[in-house]
């Protein structure tokens, strides 16, 4: 998320000084690569701006967000009491993802993954 967010303050930069038949298109193209890898994660959603730059929402949370110029990154929690292991965004909210690579980590952090017996479900 980081390296969006550089990403973007370049692009809006680059939008400033050049029109638009000049613009950042390798820029754009290192933008579009972190996209597609964000996306093997979880559900993203990306809502493009006139200056160029992006806002990304992931399980219906910003983490990029191109006007401040702000990331809201993720952060393992540590086990609870009940044993469950919490996905968390920096800003509190709890991730509620359905698809993706963190999905199936956490899931079978938790005994809930595809290969989960039924005693690791609390059956």
């Amino acid at each position: 998320l980081s390296e969006m967010n550089q990403l973007n303050k370049r692009i809006a930069k680059e939008k400033m000084c050049y029109p638009d038949e000049y613009g950042p298109n390798e820029l754009y193209d290192q933008l579009n690569m972190y996209i597609d890898e964000l996306a093997n994660y979880g559900d993203i959603s990306v809502t493009k701006h006139s200056n160029g730059t992006i806002s990304v929402d992931m399980a219906g949370v910003n983490v990029l967000n191109a006007e401040k110029f702000k990331t809201n990154s993720l952060v393992m929690q540590d086990y609870y009491t009940n044993g469950q292991v919490v996905l968390n965004f920096e800003s509190g909210e709890e991730v509620n993802l359905h698809s993706g690579v963190l999905k199936a980590y956490i899931d079978s952090l938790n005994g809930n993954g595809v290969y989960a017996t039924g005693r690791q479900n609390g059956e």
